[in-house]
């Protein structure tokens, strides 16, 4: 069989949560963009892949078609609102979540970021040496993300929190996230209890109606987690796909020691790594796509990782091009009224990360062949490990 004629039995049985299927990832998608942009794939359930940008937009933009209630591709034991909610449910969750993701309130919280990420870097700036997702990218994008979801606790609520953050993020099996679970009930438990005690995110929720009625405990549960499941996963995978860039392109290092960079060139590594590589929907009626009929109760995957590398938007799509004033919007942070809650928050820990990191180390190179590295199949969109070496930046004092 020729290439093409692998794709095109690829693409109909392709599972976003095959290992082996993760690597052609890129191929699958751009066959499907070019030759058939709805396919349906048997894998993961079954599910139509939107692959092109346009039609992504009109899924993400149209929610009255495409439900978000089956928004997650594999069905969990709770709700994840608001990912999983429509309006008004959806509308009253935004409205009470947007503030507390504004970037005003958020440079609240710029010198614990700025700290945090300075403590993990000296601990390996000395050694030349450095695994980036568990020694940097995780470890700063939970502790960060627990002071914000969960509130500020005692200290041996403070240690057991972390321990479970760590978990998360260093080993995501089912037993580290039920720990999660229980940990956020029991901080959900608490501020109920103690109303006029809690701040924020906690207090918000405890305090929150829609449509008149308070937020079940379900739904409480699923804010909580998804505000930290779903800013861990994606930030992380942003800081560490930059690296992988950085290490291969040396001339990367200087346009992100430029402080314009955040203004210029942030996009655009968000374009073409995609933190988030997808969500799923379901149809509410008989719909039509590029051609293809998607039936009432149908289930879609919107690829944004596809989107974003569409040619037909983002001319040399598979190229970073910077400084140009043609790169219109991606979909890195989603479209419509499920645009990325946490997207502040991004642009905010991302440069602070980058700006830490490199007061102290400089010259970044792959510590293995970046062939070899193997990428985490599913929602999120990033390798398993980043092993680097690198200099350290000399004392100037």
């Amino acid at each position: 069989m020729t290439q093409t004629e692998d794709l095109k039995d690829l693409v109909t049985r392709w599972d976003m949560y095959d290992p082996a299927h993760e690597k052609v990832r890129w191929d699958v998608l751009a066959y499907a963009r070019e030759h058939c942009p709805v396919p349906r794939t048997s894998g993961a359930g079954g599910f139509y892949l939107i692959t092109r940008f346009e039609d992504v937009r009109q899924v993400l933009q149209d929610w009255e078609t495409f439900s978000s209630t089956e928004g997650l591709p594999t069905p969990m034991p709770i709700r994840l609102c608001p990912i999983d909610a429509d309006p008004p449910l959806h509308t009253d969750l935004r409205n009470m979540l947007n503030p507390l993701f504004s970037r005003t309130y958020l440079n609240r919280y710029e010198p614990l970021m700025r700290s945090t990420a300075a403590g993990l870097v000296d601990a390996w700036a000395g050694r030349g040496e450095v695994e980036l997702i568990g020694d940097f990218a995780a470890p700063f994008v939970g502790v960060v993300l627990m002071e914000i979801v969960m509130g500020t606790m005692a200290p041996e609520e403070r240690q057991h929190a972390q321990d479970v953050v760590v978990g998360c993020t260093h080993h995501p099996s089912p037993e580290h996230f039920a720990a999660l679970a229980q940990l956020s009930a029991q901080r959900l438990a608490h501020a109920a209890e103690h109303p006029d005690d809690a701040r924020g995110v906690l207090k918000a929720l405890v305090t929150a109606t829609t449509q008149r009625r308070p937020l079940t405990f379900e739904e409480q549960l699923g804010v909580l987690n998804i505000l930290f499941l779903g800013g861990l996963d994606t930030t992380r995978a942003a800081i560490s796909m930059m690296a992988l860039r950085m290490a291969q392109d040396p001339s990367l290092e200087q346009r992100i020691r430029n402080p314009e960079w955040v203004k210029r060139d942030l996009d655009e590594f968000l374009r073409i790594d995609s933190p988030v590589a997808t969500f799923a929907r379901v149809a509410t009626r008989d719909v039509e796509l590029s051609g293809q009929t998607i039936r009432k109760g149908e289930r879609v995957l919107i690829r944004y990782d596809s989107a974003n590398r569409d040619e037909e938007r983002f001319p040399e799509a598979d190229k970073l091009i910077f400084d140009s004033a043609q790169r219109p919007t991606n979909a890195a942070f989603g479209l419509g009224i499920h645009r990325c809650l946490g997207s502040h928050l991004a642009r905010l820990q991302i440069p602070i990360a980058w700006e830490e990191i490199l007061k102290r180390v400089t010259n970044f190179r792959m510590a293995v062949d970046p062939a070899t590295l193997t990428w985490e199949p599913g929602i999120a969109n990033g390798p398993t490990e980043v092993p680097l070496t690198f200099d350290t930046v000399k004392d100037t004092h």
